[in-house]
């Protein structure tokens, strides 16, 4: 009885740290960026646009992250609570995504931003327009004189990720 009782919590005691020691893969497989000037008619610089993508793994998901963000320490201005409307688009004016235009959750100079999961075919679609180097962020704002606002997302590369060993947290 004692040498069962005792094979029983020796084995118990080797499974509880089996788990403890068990590690698998995370972080992000790999990236996809872009960037763009976001300027007026004028080519005066009001903006900077950027298009994140990002492959993760455990959790495993996609996400397409677009963001408007205002020069630095300009609180956005001017363009931030005049956007009245936001598209990521092919070059060919296909629209790929919506952006939200509120500015309740953005940071100081954010002027409009999405964060989404999307699905593999969504994903692939949005990454295939961003490498064009043609893909564009379409802002319109109730400005006089900068009602429309087209930026062309240049630059776009892929980011190797950086894949890591985790582990469960007790």
């Amino acid at each position: 009885m004692i040498a069962s009782r005792t094979s029983s919590l020796l084995a118990f005691a080797l499974a509880a740290s089996s788990l403890s020691a068990c590690s698998y893969d995370c972080g992000t497989v790999s990236r996809t960026v872009a960037s763009g000037t976001v300027r007026d008619g004028a080519g005066v610089i009001l903006a900077n646009a950027s298009v994140d993508l990002t492959d993760n793994l455990r959790p495993t998901f996609l996400r397409v992250g677009v963001g408007v963000m205002g020069l630095a320490s300009s609180a956005g201005a001017p363009l931030r609570g005049h956007v009245t409307h936001a598209s990521l688009v092919t070059e060919s004016g296909e629209l790929l995504h919506e952006i939200p235009t509120g500015t309740e959750t953005l940071y100081l100079d954010g002027v409009v931003a999405l964060n989404v999961d999307v699905s593999k075919s969504q994903y692939d679609r949005v990454r295939n327009a961003i490498l064009t180097n043609r893909a564009k962020v379409i802002l319109d704002t109730d400005i006089p004189g900068r009602e429309h606002i087209e930026t062309t997302l240049s630059d776009a590369h892929d980011v190797p990720g950086t894949v890591s060993r985790c582990s469960p947290t007790a």
